[in-house]
């Protein structure tokens, strides 16, 4: 038993020996050298240093088993990490080994990456060597393009949106392909960039916004600063209307009931128009008057009436569909107006001392009809609101 597990042991050295003398031989004879080496190779091998150029101090390393030969299709390429060390985004089109160990065909010592070319060889040496890149063309990367618009006051672009890009390392920027098309503003600009390969490079476009043209039709009217022509205002894409933009109309024996525009045919009130953010169009406003009739003998000069604010409103206005009548109530102030005035359709004007007043609607037409409210103040100043109610064809 005893020379039996003698036999054993001596087998198994020699098989552990074979093993590793395949291993070690195994290892001389091929290595993917872009995945690292083991141990025993980094014992066998030397380092060549890869150059960004020949003036360079950019340098990467990689090891090359000594005796083995290797060939063009060996070096870096693009996708490699050393060119992405190098020269990020680039790929060089061949490799200069300047103090070439055994190579075979070295009249340039150039070896070509085009696989179409000759392909050189060299047998690596014991002394550590040098390649430099012969030529970098740029390969394909990204950039960032960022889109920004011009503020409503002028004094700053703002980013509205960003998107990444493809090109080629060292040609420039395609700004042209890159603008875009925003409702309200004009065509983006643009200076174009040299691509980096590390893809740092941003492109900017800028885009102005339109310049609106706002026209305010006096229509027979004049304006508390005495104007009689119509008013032109020129605002960015965007701006929201203020108060000093939009004048205040009189007309001497009509009531001023708003402004009728020309794009959606909507009357707004001055009120309305305060905030009104410009669209991308031109808009024309025009004034719409209802004449005040002086059939009331009571009824006191109306010639230099103020436009009040919600002298009555929407919810001042109360439809009853049983007893066929309307009641508006006014608003009142304090101290209280000494007397109000009321007429619909620019009919005869109703003098009474309370704000409440109430008429039979039954002879209405179906549609919108104008109210017009006067309300006089202990200094006898007339003041006036104009609005709009409906009678449907329920109400009848």
């Amino acid at each position: 038993m005893l020379l039996k597990k003698k036999k054993i042991f001596y087998i198994s050295i020699l098989t552990l020996s074979f093993i590793l003398a395949v291993f070690a031989n195994s290892c001389r004879g091929s290595v993917d050298w872009f995945d690292g080496l083991t141990k025993i190779e980094q014992d066998i091998s030397v380092e060549y240093k890869f150059y960004l150029d020949d003036s360079s101090t950019t340098y990467y390393t990689r090891p090359f088993l000594i005796g083995q030969t290797y060939n063009s299709g060996d070096l870096p390429k693009q996708d490699d990490d050393i060119c992405g060390k190098l020269k990020p985004g680039y790929k060089p089109n061949g490799w200069i080994l300047k103090e070439p160990p055994d190579v075979t065909d070295i009249s340039k010592g150039i070896f070509d990456l085009d696989p179409s070319s000759t392909v050189k060889s060299f047998t690596v040496g014991t002394e550590p060597q040098s390649f430099y890149a012969n030529q970098w063309t740029g390969g394909t990367t990204t950039y960032t393009v960022r889109h920004l618009w011009q503020n409503i006051d002028d004094n700053e672009y703002t980013l509205h949106e960003s998107e990444t890009v493809s090109g080629i390392a060292g040609e420039t920027t395609n700004g042209a392909g890159c603008v875009k098309t925003y409702t309200g503003f004009g065509t983006g600009t643009y200076t174009n960039e040299t691509i980096e390969g590390d893809k740092s490079t941003v492109l900017e476009i800028r885009y102005n916004r339109e310049i609106i043209t706002i026209l305010f039709e006096y229509n027979g009217g004049t304006s508390t600063s005495g104007g009689t022509s119509d008013l032109t205002k020129q605002p960015r894409y965007g701006k929201k209307l203020s108060a000093s933009d939009i004048p205040i109309l009189t007309k001497a024996g009509f009531g001023f009931k708003g402004w009728l525009c020309n794009d959606d045919f909507k009357i707004y009130s001055r009120e309305e128009l305060i905030g009104f953010t410009v669209p991308a169009n031109a808009l024309t406003f025009t004034a719409q008057w209802i004449e005040l009739s002086t059939g009331s003998s009571d009824l006191p000069d109306i010639s230099d009436m103020i436009p009040a604010t919600a002298l009555i409103s929407d919810t001042g206005i109360n439809i009853n569909r049983d007893s066929k009548t309307i009641t508006f109530t006014a608003a009142t102030a304090s101290p209280a107006y000494k007397k109000y005035y009321w007429s619909i359709d620019a009919g005869k004007f109703n003098s009474t001392d309370t704000n409440v007043f109430t008429d039979n609607y039954s002879t209405f037409s179906i549609g919108y009809h104008s109210l017009v409210v006067l309300a006089q103040d202990e200094d006898d100043k007339i003041y006036y609101t104009v609005i709009d109610f409906q009678i449907t064809s329920e109400d009848k």
